[in-house]
């Protein structure tokens, strides 16, 4: 039997000969999704995958790491460690690739995923799905340090270790994420022998449906709940006129006269100001902020004196039903009942710059509201402590950057806490929930988004658009391109939808937004274009009608929220999801008829459950109504 260095310097020999050519295919190949080697084959293909912890990695290149826990295959591998010589086999080659590996480790990537079994090569011209004949191990390092480029280290086995052959870009195309949310992958497939790991989006849009026109620039374009049953109208907030739209067969109709309205926007929220079970607005024209109550058209106006300079509008319940105006002076609360009360939160706006809108949403999961303001260089949360209460403003490491930008509150992993994606001018950001208030920016551990997103962005919205029960991301760059829609494909990690790219021939959006406008359970596509003129791309659905439990919140539960409804299937938790009256309802599909498990806490410490069935059709849940 040859010797280890015998071994080696064949294998470098080797390298000289034929690396190039197999690293320059394989450069290319983390930009986009291996149909055929997806998390599910490789799991599948592995005889025993293990969750190691590494304790010490040698100057010589001698990574040893404890084994935590065998995932897979512990009747046939019981070691308490693994070795591997990361400067050894092919990478001895090339130095470079095992020291940065060494890097990775030392700089705190502690945990890894190790795969091991007749993998596939992978490399150019080999069936992904075909398995292969040498014992080959594939290692996830992505969390922590300069590696979420590379992620993956191929390893073979020899004598008691494992020698490094190479890191592979080829394998971001299975799984390009964190180590941690890969793991919770592996469990999810294990467990269920029917787990799918998504590798297009599956939807498109139909052919665009014109809306109306606008005299002016378009503010921002949202979808709004007005009666409170889960059916979206279409708000475009606009200084030369808002404008209200209802869908009926997929029609447009144009219903701002009905309301009474006469507004013009320059920032805007709906919510049920006054207890009514009816939606009202909430608006700034740029001199007046006013309240228009659309319980007895012609809409009533209720004006209210607020200091300082707005950046947004928001609604959320503070012991009674409450407008949140974001200033640069901090968070003003205006709680509506028998009287009008104006709060100033505390806050020191020295310390700050590029101040924005603030989001409101239960971001520690006890029920109650807490306030978070963005800025350039970080984030202060007021976290809710009991009706209309919170506590000291606290610092958070979530930013925004410079320009631009809009931030949005969805649970992007499915790990019930509330994530915080931001679309930015300079570039975006995805801030993980991590509890406790801390947050860790992790976009590039989430696939796609990570590097197919662009510049210029300026607002982002989640829902799921192709009815699996995932919350996907919308980016919308303001005018300068069109937007993107990045699908989820569970645990953090994000495909981008190109199927449901628009037609670039059309005038480029000036804003944008999802929700479902013609009721059928399937999330739609509303823009305004730079030319004023509104159109809809409704879902395409062919044959029977999407499944879907359509979830709104309604005056009967004593709360305007927002509350965080978290959905769970029998297969998988679907994470966290958010309601507010007033706003857009979430639309949690299912890809055949089975049970969704509701929960959601109120502010008064009530927990409630709800299970609903979608067989035939969406099923609609008001929370608040029996």
């Amino acid at each position: 039997m040859a010797s280890h260095l015998e071994r080696t310097a064949s294998m470098r020999t080797a390298a000289l000969l034929g690396l190039l050519a197999v690293l320059a295919a394989a450069a290319p190949a983390g930009a986009f999704i291996n149909p055929s080697f997806t998390p599910v084959d490789l799991v599948g293909q592995s005889d025993v995958i293990l969750h190691v912890r590494f304790e010490r990695v040698d100057d010589d290149g001698t990574a040893v790491a404890r084994v935590v826990e065998i995932l897979k295959g512990g009747g046939t591998f019981d070691a308490a460690e693994v070795r591997l010589a990361l400067l050894a086999g092919l990478a001895g080659a090339f130095e470079a690739q095992g020291r940065e590996v060494m890097a990775v480790i030392r700089g705190g990537q502690a945990d890894g995923l190790m795969f091991i079994g007749l993998l596939p090569s992978l490399k150019e011209g080999d069936g992904a799905g075909d398995g292969g004949d040498v014992e080959r191990a594939f290692l996830h390092l992505g969390g922590r340090g300069p590696w979420s480029a590379k992620q993956w280290v191929v390893l073979e086995k020899w004598e008691d270790g494992w020698d490094m052959i190479e890191s592979r870009s080829f394998l971001l195309g299975t799984w390009a994420g964190g180590t941690e949310m890969l793991m919770r992958a592996v469990r999810t497939i294990l467990d269920d022998p029917e787990a799918t790991v998504p590798i297009v989006v599956g939807a498109e849009w139909d052919a665009p449906i014109a809306v109306g026109a606008l005299d002016g620039k378009a503010a921002t374009v949202e979808a709004i709940d007005l009666e409170g049953d889960g059916r979206c109208e279409l708000f475009v907030a606009c200084e030369a006129g808002d404008r209200v739209y209802r869908f009926v067969e997929g029609k447009p109709a144009d219903i701002t006269a009905d309301l009474g309205l006469a507004t013009r926007s320059r920032m805007a929220v709906w919510s049920d100001f006054n207890g009514d079970g009816r939606a009202d607005l909430a608006s700034f024209d740029g001199k007046e902020l006013g309240v228009f109550m659309t319980d007895a058209p012609p809409s009533t106006k209720v004006l209210l004196s607020v200091e300082g300079e707005y950046l947004g509008l928001d609604a959320m319940a503070a012991g009674s039903p409450a407008l949140l105006v974001s200033t640069t002076r901090g968070p003003i609360v205006v709680k509506f009942g028998g009287t009008t009360a104006i709060e100033a939160l505390p806050m020191s706006p020295a310390k700050l710059e590029g101040l924005s809108r603030c989001l409101v949403g239960d971001l520690d999961a006890d029920g109650r509201a807490d306030i978070l303001q963005p800025h350039a260089k970080g984030s202060l949360l007021w976290r809710g402590t009991g009706p209309g209460q919170w506590a000291a403003p606290a610092d958070v490491d979530v930013f925004c950057g410079r320009g631009r930008h809009g931030a949005h509150l969805a649970d992007l992993d499915q790990d019930g806490k509330l994530d915080v994606m931001v679309a930015a001018e300079d570039f975006s950001r995805l801030w993980q929930n991590e509890g406790e208030g801390r947050f860790s920016e992790r976009l590039e551990l989430s696939g796609e988004i990570g590097y197919i997103s662009k510049p210029g962005a300026v607002a982002c919205q989640a829902a799921d658009v192709n009815n699996d029960g995932l919350q996907d991301v919308l980016i919308v760059y303001g005018g300068t391109m069109n937007p993107q829609i990045f699908f989820n494909r569970g645990w953090r990690s994000f495909g981008h939808g190109r199927e449901m790219d628009i037609p670039s021939s059309g005038p480029v959006p000036a804003a944008a937004c999802l929700g479902d406008f013609t009721g059928d359970g399937a999330v739609d596509l509303a823009v305004v274009g730079t030319d004023g003129g509104i159109r809809l791309f409704a879902r395409k659905v062919a044959g029977d009608p999407p499944l879907a439990a359509v979830v709104s919140l309604g005056a009967e539960s004593g709360t305007i929220g927002p509350v965080s409804v978290t959905a769970t299937t029998e297969a998988r938790p679907l994470g966290a999801w958010v309601v507010r009256a007033g706003g857009p309802p979430a639309v949690i599909g299912v890809s055949e008829p089975m049970e969704i498990r509701l929960a959601w806490r109120t502010p008064d410490g009530k927990e409630h459950t709800r299970t609903v069935v979608p067989e035939e059709e969406p099923v609609r849940v008001r929370l608040g109504k029996p």
